[in-house]
């Protein structure tokens, strides 16, 4: 048990050593989320940029999970340089925090298209089974 806490203490480091932020909540209303984003988004609408970190908020209903994802953009960089950001391959059956932010962005949003935006809304789709994504640069 001791070697589990010391292995999960090294991966938690890991992540907050690149800066990614992930937080995974069950929520029964996703509004309040959404309202707050929309809320920063319209402070941030006229900034000039260069765009610091991508931020991506997913809803799904299934689970009622709420899923807050900031990116800072040296990693994007990364991912697309090292792989391609729309080849990242993921299960849609097992995906969970940060790879089920990047799996609703897939044929959404290309890494071009972050490179070339302003600050603020990318994208903010709700589809028919309810679920909702929201992406944005900050």
């Amino acid at each position: 048990m001791a070697m589990r806490g010391r292995l999960a203490g090294l991966g938690l480091g890991a992540v907050l050593a690149t800066g990614c932020f992930v937080d995974v909540s069950e929520v029964t209303d996703p509004e309040p989320a959404f309202r707050e984003a929309r809320a920063e988004v319209e402070s941030l609408a006229g900034r000039k940029g260069p765009a610091r970190s991508v931020q991506v908020l997913v809803y799904d209903p299934g689970d009622r999970e709420l899923v807050r994802v900031s990116v800072p953009m040296w990693i994007a960089r990364r991912i697309e340089k090292e792989s391609g950001w729309d080849e990242v391959d993921l299960d849609a059956d097992s995906v969970d925090g940060a790879e089920r932010a990047l799996h609703a962005l897939r044929g959404r949003v290309s890494f071009e298209d972050l490179e070339r935006s302003a600050l603020g809304t990318l994208i903010e789709v709700e589809e028919a089974s309810g679920e909702q994504v929201m992406v944005w640069l900050r």
